[in-house]
């Protein structure tokens, strides 16, 4: 009987082995470009300064989902989504709070980010809600909207054109398209991307076109380069 349970633990485990190779490489779910140039490096040898910034807030902040900074602006989303505040240099500048289905209001922030040449604030909704609403800063006036459609994360590219993540219906091909602030259209596809980042890397950072480094964080957490203008491989 002994030797009968460890045939059968081992015939599953060989099993569940085979189930889970066959699912990560059909998954793909991870991707490494020029890996002979990666290197293992220790933290301290790559970070030469950790600088810790107080927010000063006559305003409880409480329910805080996330945290993206810009330079000395910092936003903070609060109140399970419902609010966005905004610090420069560490003090409150702004606090955005427009919960409702009227013109210029929002159920949930799913997502925002920010433009710091242009000084717009884009907030994705939530809660099937996927219009992507723009705010002046600091005084966040709402400047307008448009339909982002299916789109799972996205991050500012240039002052006209942001990196959104989301399936092409024509040709359902999942990919992150370069599209435009004004009007949502998909003007090209920055890189293409597989089915499980499409679905669990939900958050995108740390773009700029000049560094061309993109960071995704979620379930499945990637750096990868994209083009830093469009037409570029």
């Amino acid at each position: 009987m002994k030797s009968y349970k460890v045939l059968v633990c081992m015939t599953a485990c060989v099993m569940l082995f085979t189930e889970c190779k066959k699912t990560a490489s059909f998954e793909n779910l991870v991707s490494i470009t020029d890996c002979d140039k990666a290197q293992e490096v220790a933290f301290e040898d790559v970070t030469t300064d950790v600088r810790i910034v107080p927010l000063i807030s006559d305003e409880p902040i409480g329910g805080c989902t996330g945290i993206k900074c810009y330079g000395s602006t910092v936003l903070v989303r609060a109140d399970q989504g419902q609010s966005l505040f905004i610090f420069e240099d560490g003090k409150l500048t702004a606090h955005l709070c427009k919960v409702g289905r009227g013109r210029g209001e929002y159920t949930l922030i799913g997502d925002f980010v920010y433009s710091p040449t242009k000084k717009l604030l884009y907030i994705k909704g939530a809660a099937g809600n996927n219009n992507v609403l723009t705010y002046s800063v600091p005084d966040l006036q709402f400047k307008g909207s448009f339909d982002g459609g299916d789109f799972t994360a996205f991050a500012e590219h240039d002052d006209s054109t942001l990196i959104c993540r989301m399936v092409n219906e024509a040709d359902q091909k999942f990919a992150d398209y370069f599209v435009s602030t004004g009007t949502g259209e998909k003007l090209a596809i920055a890189k293409e991307v597989g089915i499980t980042s499409l679905m669990f890397n939900t958050d995108m950072n740390y773009y700029t076109p000049q560094h061309r480094i993109l960071l995704e964080t979620g379930s499945v957490n990637t750096i990868s380069e994209v083009p830093a203008r469009i037409g570029d491989k």
